[in-house]
């Protein structure tokens, strides 16, 4: 386990190799922390944006039984399986001007290449079935006779989810939050396609 640890550590010796000059201080345009900011709040918007759907429907799957469940989980994982940048390329020609999404959306004025837009919309995509997967898993766990119990003590749906669920769920929720976020920051091949 040792060695397996060494070698799975050992890239980030790269971290202390002197790669050249760093402009952190913003005043270049285009400078790293321009970059740096923008990439953050874009994938924070992002991430909202997984959290919103993404719960519902992990709340759903965490309580279907059987062949439901799977077809679900399996439309769900072809974001995950998919290539980065086969990815970007379907993204790029699915909301492109000759689709009927895509048109509707540049008739609305907005950008689904080459913009924010496009970046959220990739990063998304990109991340909410590692979301989606993780949260199933963290909300299943929860035993559902503590929620069954709660519902005929009077608890109406929502007191029982932000009451019961959401604190026994809360450490696999921020565990999916975090994979989801890793996913969409370090996205890189369908992004450079998209946006």
């Amino acid at each position: 386990m040792l060695v397996f640890a060494l070698a799975l550590l050992y890239p980030l010796l790269g971290l202390g190799t002197p790669v050249g000059k760093w402009s952190w201080d913003g005043g270049i345009p285009g400078s790293t922390f321009s970059a740096v900011r923008v990439s953050l709040l874009l994938t924070g918007l992002a991430l909202v944006i997984d959290v919103a759907l993404g719960t519902p429907v992990a709340c759903y799957l965490a309580r279907s039984r059987g062949g439901e469940r799977a077809l679900w989980e399996g439309v769900i994982l072809v974001s995950v399986l998919l290539p980065p940048l086969a990815l970007g390329i379907l993204l790029s020609t699915s909301l492109g001007p000759r689709t009927a999404l895509g048109s509707f959306l540049m008739g609305l004025g907005v950008p689904t290449s080459n913009s924010a837009t496009a970046f959220v919309i990739t990063q998304v995509y990109v991340s909410i079935g590692y979301y989606i997967v993780a949260a199933r898993a963290a909300l299943a766990a929860v035993p559902r006779e503590l929620q069954d119990t709660a519902a005929l003590l009077g608890a109406t749906p929502r007191q029982v989810f932000t009451e019961i669920t959401l604190p026994l769920s809360r450490l696999g929720l921020a565990a999916a939050l975090s994979l989801a976020w890793l996913r969409a920051l370090g996205e890189f091949g369908a992004v450079v396609v998209t946006a």
